[in-house]
């Protein structure tokens, strides 16, 4: 019955692989390859025969023995882990991310991340966008896009104003309160007691509910993100040289050279660089003088670019070509500037402290009189202040731009303005006061 069992199983594997391709002896070498647990069972069944009474034992032994022995090796070979591929060619890695600078950056203390979430309700990204459109319409100045990210290494309710990645601003802000923005003769308000970051005027934060009673006693009462976008604005015109770049003023020039091409073509390359270009046009920004009169600006420079190309000279051929535009702000309902004078006799003893630098021209006068002078002018400011008028210097012209540089530093926003100008613009001059008389 054994050999009978044993033919019938052969018959049967047999006809199972007669479909196969692949020889007899393959089909069953790589079965018993793949499978060495079915090795094993064959070697256990032929043992087992081999002590059945009426067997051979030598022979059903030594297949046991054979079979044990294969099924144990291919398992050992199975499980030696293969050999790792080839490490793959290492690639390039890109770290210009890591040293590419934003022109202006906006950090947020987590506290104050939801105002730029749209879809939390916050509008402080719209009306970022909002604010660069206005300081294009009114200063030429194309902003490039402000980068709003948050910063978890400043404190919940702080944020933090970079140009080209150092810090020139940071402030303070109470997301769920006003801010009452008042003078120091108003009396004090129920709040937290600041100043507003943008001008430096005492302010409180004060609840919604209290928004009536501080606007009846004179106060101007704004929401959060006005704070920091009025914030924002202020340090972007203060900083314009700083954020226009020679990419900026090409973009200028191509616009200009759509309607204008002619004049673009007079005047680069042939007169002046682009870079000439670019710090006479940051000269005008430095002031708040706007460029957006771009036609006008290449004109005069093109007429001003055959005498010298020296950038104060040109600064100021320009301004004189922009001279209306430059008065306007400050003229009075019957056309008149007011304004503070300079004495002549001071005005001479100062241009002869003028030192050329490779920086231009700067103003380099006795530090007593420079003190005395700055007194004058602080009490004559104030005076003018009060009567209601932006105050406005007027001196010649070659002593008014080393005379803005260096009064900037003392009165950031008074503005300086030559007789050339005025008499430019055709507006008649209103003296408010005269300072130095006593100093000549």
């Amino acid at each position: 019955q054994i050999p009978a069992l044993l033919v019938s199983a052969a018959a049967g594997f047999i006809v199972t692989q007669a479909a196969s391709e692949e020889s007899l002896g393959a089909t069953v070498a790589k079965e018993a390859k793949a499978q060495p647990d079915a090795l094993l069972f064959a070697a256990a069944i032929a043992v087992t025969l081999g002590l059945l009474p009426g067997l051979p034992k030598l022979p059903f032994f030594a297949t046991g023995i054979a079979l044990g022995l294969g099924a144990w090796w291919l398992q050992a070979r199975r499980s030696v882990p293969p050999p790792p591929p080839p490490p793959a060619a290492t690639q390039p890695q890109d770290f210009t991310a890591y040293v590419r600078v934003d022109p202006v950056e906006l950090e947020l203390g987590f506290g104050l991340v939801p105002m730029a979430m749209e879809q939390e309700g916050g509008k402080l990204l719209p009306r970022i966008t909002n604010l660069r459109r206005k300081l294009a319409e009114e200063l030429g100045l194309l902003v490039p896009p402000i980068r709003v990210r948050d910063n978890l290494l400043l404190s919940p309710n702080r944020y933090v104003i970079k140009v080209r990645g150092a810090k020139v601003a940071e402030g303070d802000c109470h997301p769920h309160k006003l801010l009452a923005i008042g003078s120091p003769n108003l009396p004090p308000l129920d709040g937290i007691a600041t100043k507003d970051p943008a001008f430096g005027l005492p302010a409180f934060w004060i609840d919604a509910d209290k928004k009536r009673d501080a606007e009846r006693l004179g106060y101007t009462v704004v929401d959060t993100e006005t704070v920091i976008i009025t914030h924002l604005s202020e340090v972007l015109k203060a900083h314009a040289p700083d954020i226009m770049s020679r990419q900026e003023v090409q973009a200028l020039l191509d616009q200009v050279r759509q309607t204008h091409p002619a004049v673009v073509e007079e005047v680069t390359p042939q007169l002046l660089s682009r870079g000439e270009i670019h710090q006479v046009l940051c000269n005008l920004l430095s002031e708040g003088v706007p460029i957006k009169d771009m036609v006008a600006i290449l004109e005069a420079l093109a007429d001003a670019a055959r005498l010298s190309k020296d950038p104060d000279f040109l600064t100021e051929r320009v301004r004189r070509r922009l001279a209306r535009l430059i008065c306007q702000p400050f003229l009075t309902t019957d056309g008149t500037l007011p304004a503070i004078v300079l004495d002549p006799a001071l005005e001479q003893r100062l241009l002869s402290s003028v030192q050329e630098t490779d920086s231009g021209q700067v103003l380099v006068p006795d530090s007593s009189l420079w003190q005395r002078l700055l007194e004058q002018l602080a009490e004559a400011a104030e005076r003018v202040a009060a009567e209601g008028w932006q105050p406005v210097l007027v001196c010649g012209m070659r002593l008014r731009l080393p005379l803005r540089r260096l009064v900037a530093r003392f009165f950031p926003r008074l503005t300086v303005i030559s007789y050339e100008e005025i008499n430019a613009a055709k507006v008649a001059l209103q003296t408010k006061a005269v300072v130095g008389g006593d100093l000549a």
